[in-house]
């Protein structure tokens, strides 16, 4: 009996050598921090089951609101060149009605934590309308994934934020729930009990690069496993790749055009240092900016 072949893994591509000989080749995978990419994977309704588990594993709703998962928005923006960079969250609907917002932040952003409160109010706001009942309002929930640090007063990857009397600690309603999780802080293991564990493998597959980490997060448990075979899937979809590309051309662009417009700024006030008399080691140490690019040297 003729044996079977053994298929290559998903990410593994055959070419040819100039000589016709084949050769094997390995795409590295595409980083789910990415957002783009975090989208692809938890924003498809085949992997519902996956995006079950990592909500089940982040947040301490009861069980049962994940026995129906309604993903509001699967498009994937920015599949053309000239859509305006934006973001890429995930926005879920559970069994009983409540709203979550996941996204994942890889650069820092202006006004972070201003953009994640507006944003999550919006959510509550737009589910009433004139002559609503107040008590139709549905809590909604943000999940933010951060690969800086965004909370410079806790040392803990995970915060959670609600509504609190800041003396009694009295809540004063639970309609509205942000939770970050800050991937430079997570610790090398996780914390007590089985819900930690998970939240922790979560987070390590969502913050590595390191495809030898990777293949040992698939064999922590079956979830992982699956979780792992899919991205490896999605890594070798030449679409996906394209997109995840564009993508990050996009980002690199947007953030060299602020490096430019914070330099054109910084320029204008060392203009204004120098023409008040100052000397300019002193404007170069308050502005950041070298000497060389408030006053070019003379051709």
């Amino acid at each position: 009996m003729t044996p079977k072949k053994k298929l290559s893994s998903p990410a593994k591509l055959t070419k040819l050598t100039e000589k016709g000989v084949k050769m094997e080749t390995r795409k590295n995978l595409l980083p789910l921090k990415s957002d783009i990419v975090f989208k692809m994977f938890f924003g498809d309704e085949k992997n519902l089951g996956l995006l079950r588990e990592f909500l089940a594993a982040m947040l301490d709703l009861p069980e049962e609101e994940y026995d129906s998962v309604e993903i509001l928005d699967p498009h994937v923006r920015g599949e053309y060149p000239d859509e305006k960079f934006g973001v890429l969250d995930v926005q879920i609907k559970t069994k009983n009605g409540k709203k979550i917002d996941v996204e994942v932040q890889v650069s820092e952003t202006p006004c972070m934590k201003e953009r994640i409160v507006g944003y999550t109010g919006k959510m509550l706001g737009s589910q009433l309308h004139v002559g609503d009942n107040y008590e139709e309002i549905k809590k909604v929930i943000s999940v933010v994934l951060l690969d800086y640090d965004l909370i410079k007063d806790s040392g803990c990857f995970h915060n959670k934020y609600m509504l609190y009397d800041v003396k009694t600690k009295s809540l004063f309603t639970d309609v509205l729930e942000i939770h970050t999780f800050e991937l430079k802080k997570l610790p090398k293991r996780p914390g007590p009990g089985e819900k930690s564990e998970k939240q922790f493998l979560w987070l390590r597959l969502i913050g590595t690069d390191r495809e030898e980490e990777i293949e040992m997060l698939a064999t922590k448990n079956p979830v992982m496993k699956k979780a792992v075979g899919v991205l490896k899937k999605l890594s070798a979809d030449e679409r996906a790749r394209m997109l995840y590309e564009s993508r990050e051309k996009a980002r690199f662009d947007e953030l060299s055009r602020l490096h430019g417009a914070r330099t054109e700024g910084k320029i204008e006030v060392a203009k204004r240092m120098l023409a008040r008399g100052m000397d300019i080691a002193a404007v170069s140490e308050l502005t950041g900016l070298p000497e060389d690019e408030i006053c070019p040297p003379q051709v």
